[in-house]
């Protein structure tokens, strides 16, 4: 059983950006966290659009052993490539989102710290 929260509080995940930003304290602390984030976001966007075309390649290959196509491999990679761009832009677009906002706020606080030093 979980103790009760006190009244007011919410969990981690439920902080909005700004208030995430603000939560982390000095301005160096929040660009490496900030710049941390945008690298984990990357990379994360970056290795499940290599498994959407991983996942692509795979199911082509399974159809081309099922109905003995003898489709060359490249030509499977190349179609797995073409879907693999559609559908990651159409599947993982909120995640594209996240990155955009912390490429602003990466961007905004390099133009802060210029302006001051």
């Amino acid at each position: 059983m979980t103790p009760p929260r006190p009244a007011g509080h919410q969990p981690a995940d439920a902080l909005d950006d700004a208030q995430a930003h603000t939560a982390l304290g000095s301005a160096s602390g929040r660009q490496s966290s900030s710049t941390a984030a945008l690298i984990r976001l990357v990379l994360l966007y970056t290795a499940a659009r290599l498994a959407v075309i991983a996942g692509l390649v795979a199911a082509l290959i399974g159809i081309d052993a099922a109905f003995d196509l003898e489709l060359p491999l490249v030509l499977s990679s190349m179609a797995a490539l073409l879907l693999g761009v559609a559908i990651s832009a159409v599947a993982f677009r909120s995640l594209r989102r996240r990155i955009n906002r912390e490429v602003l706020a990466v961007d905004e606080r390099r133009r802060d710290a210029r302006k001051r030093g």
